[in-house]
């Protein structure tokens, strides 16, 4: 999953590849992740999380 967003890395802002970053790294944990804790842990906010989704 990580290549994938690697791949397209020119089209994202530096916090959304910041975001996709943390994604890659805690890959095991994103079971228990919601929307509004990612964006708390990435010091982002939800909007720059969907923003994100629809991108992907």
């Amino acid at each position: 999953m990580a290549n994938q967003f690697y791949s397209n890395s020119q089209s994202y802002t530096e916090i959304e590849q910041n975001v996709l970053d943390y994604i890659a790294s805690y890959q095991t944990d994103l079971k228990d992740l919601n929307i509004q804790k990612l964006a708390y842990e990435t010091l982002t906010s939800k909007s720059t999380i969907f923003r994100l989704t629809k991108k992907l």
